[in-house]
C-alpha cells in the first residue's frame, strides 16, 4: 500500500508516491481548474461599434442606439444599434442588456445570473412622477476582463465607492446657497470607473429627490439652487422656520457625457435650530436612498443644512463612502458658514448679513467708489455709503455740505 504526498501548484498537483520504484506524478487539481476556466469563460462588455451617442430616451423607453461586442462565458456576442427596450413602467431601475443572441432585453431584478449569462449595457431609472416620469440612465457595461464573480462579490460587499486617491471629490460653498466639487478624484464600481472633476469653481447641477406618500421616489427637479425645503410625509413642504437637510451623492455618468450625475436627497424632518440639525446629521439619521433610487449605485458626498430665514447653506459636512475609510470634515469652520448676530448691526452692516463671510462682503464694499480726501457718510443699517470730499472747517471739525446742509464730524485735532 502507498500513500501521496500532493504539493498544490494551481492547477496542477505534483504527487510524489512513496512506494519504493515509483516515481512522482503530476495530476489536475479539478478545483483550480474549474476556478481557472471560469475566469477564461467571462461575460461582459468590450467595445461600441461606433461613437456616441449611444442611447436615447423617448418618454419612458430607452432605443440602443450604437452596436458592439461583448461576451457571454466566453463566447463572442455582436449586436446592432437600433433596438428599443419599450416602454418601462414608473417607480422601477431596469438593467438594460444583451442576450446571447444579440437582442436588448430588461429586467428590473439585479441577480448574480444576469451578470453571468447576458451584457449589461445600462441601468435606467423612472422615477415616479406622475403623467410624465423622469428617467435617468446611467452606465453599467462592465468590461469582460473583470472576472464576473468578483464583480459580484465586490457588489454586494462594498459597492460603489469614491476612490479618495487624491482626497477629492469635496463639497464645498459657491455663493450662499449652492455648492460645488473641489478636487479631482474618481467614482469606483468594481472595475467601471467615472471621473469626478474639480468643478472649477462653479455650483455644479443636482438632481433633487424625494419619497412620495407611497415610497416611491421621484425627481422633483434638477437645479444648482438649494431650497428651504423638506419632505412632509411625502409631499415637499416650504420651511416657514428652522432647518432642512439634505444628504448628498454622486454616481456614475452616462456614456453619452463623461460627467458624473449628482443626487439631493430631502430628509423627512425639519430641525428648529442649527444643533438639532448637526445632531441628526452626527448620528446618520436624515433620509437616504431606497428601493429603486439606491439600485443606481450611489456613493456618500456629504449633508449640508439649509436655513429658512435667509435661504442659505448653513453648514456643509463631508462624509464620503470610501473603501478605505469614511472621510467626515465639517464645514462649519468656514467664514461663509458661521452665523452672525444682526440684531447688534446698526451702521453699514444690517439685517442680512447673517454671516461673517456676508458681513465681510458689505464692510469691503464701504471704500468702494470713493476717492482719495473723500469721507463715507453712511445711510442707514445695511445700506451703503455715500461719498463726500470736505468743503470746509466748523470749529475745527471736517464739514461736508450735502444739499445746502452742513453735516460736521468731529476730529482729534483741528484741521489747518
Amino acid at each position: 500500500m502507498s500513500t501521496n504526498n500532493a504539493t498544490n501548484t494551481g492547477i496542477l498537483a505534483v504527487t510524489a508516491d512513496v512506494k519504493a520504484g515509483t516515481s512522482s506524478r503530476l495530476v489536475v487539481n479539478p478545483a483550480s481548474l474549474q476556478g481557472y476556466m471560469a475566469d477564461l469563460l467571462q461575460t461582459g462588455f468590450e467595445s461600441w461599434a461606433a461613437g456616441g451617442p449611444y442611447w436615447s430616451v423617448a418618454g419612458t423607453t430607452l432605443t440602443l442606439l450604437a452596436g458592439g461586442t461583448g461576451y457571454i462565458q466566453g463566447k463572442l456576442i455582436t449586436w446592432a444599434g437600433s433596438q428599443n427596450t419599450g416602454a418601462l413602467a414608473a417607480g422601477a431601475t431596469y438593467y438594460v442588456y444583451i442576450d446571447n443572441t444579440g437582442t436588448i432585453g430588461t429586467t428590473s431584478s439585479r441577480t448574480d445570473a444576469l451578470f453571468q449569462n447576458d451584457i449589461v449595457l445600462f441601468e435606467v431609472f423612472v422615477d415616479s412622477t406622475p403623467v410624465t416620469p423622469v428617467v435617468t440612465v446611467v452606465k453599467e457595461n462592465h468590461p469582460y476582463s473583470f472576472p464576473t464573480t468578483d464583480s459580484n462579490y465586490q457588489h454586494a460587499i462594498i459597492n460603489a465607492v469614491i476612490a479618495n486617491y487624491n482626497n477629492g471629490a469635496n463639497i464645498a460653498l459657491n455663493g450662499s446657497d449652492s455648492l460645488q466639487i473641489n478636487g479631482d478624484d474618481k467614482f469606483e464600481d468594481h472595475g467601471l470607473s467615472t471621473a469626478i472633476p474639480d468643478s472649477a469653481s462653479s455650483a455644479v447641477t443636482w438632481n433633487f429627490c424625494y419619497t412620495n406618500a407611497g415610497g416611491k421616489w421621484i425627481v422633483s427637479s434638477s437645479g444648482t439652487t438649494f431650497p428651504a425645503t423638506y419632505n412632509n410625509a411625502g409631499t415637499l413642504t416650504a420651511l416657514v422656520s428652522g432647518h432642512a437637510v439634505f444628504r448628498l451623492y454622486v454616481s456614475k455618468d452616462n456614456l453619452n457625457t463623461t460627467t458624473p450625475t449628482y443626487y439631493a436627497i430631502y430628509d423627512t424632518s425639519k430641525y428648529t435650530t442649527q444643533t438639532l440639525a448637526n445632531n441628526a446629521i452626527t448620528a446618520g439619521t436624515p433620509a437616504a436612498p431606497t428601493n429603486e433610487l439606491l439600485q443606481i449605485e450611489l456613493a456618500q458626498l456629504g449633508f449640508i443644512t439649509v436655513k429658512q430665514s435667509t435661504t442659505s447653506i448653513t453648514s456643509v459636512v463631508i462624509q464620503k463612502s470610501t473603501a478605505r475609510a469614511q472621510t467626515t470634515t465639517s464645514g462649519t469652520n468656514q467664514a461663509s458658514l458661521v452665523t452672525t448676530s444682526t440684531g447688534t448691526f446698526t451702521g453699514w452692516l444690517g439685517a442680512t448679513d447673517t454671516t461673517v463671510q456676508q458681513a465681510l462682503n458689505d464692510l469691503d464694499q464701504v471704500l468702494i467708489g470713493g476717492t482719495a480726501g473723500q469721507v463715507a457718510l453712511s445711510q442707514g443699517a445695511g445700506a451703503q455709503p455715500v461719498y463726500k470730499t470736505p468743503s470746509a472747517t466748523v470749529g475745527g471739525n471736517l464739514a461736508v455740505t450735502t444739499n445746502a446742509t452742513t453735516l460736521s464730524y468731529g476730529i482729534s485735532a483741528p484741521v489747518t
